[in-house]
């Protein structure tokens, strides 16, 4: 048996959209998708509305 996907989880203590930017360098990763704090709560505090919640990247060919 081998592995052919993985859908890892990862936090970045605020810093999630420059590790995005990271992976798409270094790994040639896709952003597929990108959802923000504010995107989700109309009551977020302006400091936290541009920080990443969850978000979706592609790394090679889709499986």
């Amino acid at each position: 048996m081998s592995i052919t996907a993985a859908t890892p989880y990862l936090f970045f203590d605020g810093r999630a959209q420059e590790a995005m930017e990271a992976y798409e360098e270094a790994l040639g990763a896709q952003v597929t998708s990108a959802q923000r704090f504010g995107d989700m709560d109309e009551s977020c505090p302006e400091a936290m509305r541009d920080r990443v919640m969850h978000a979706s990247l592609q790394v090679g060919a889709p499986s």
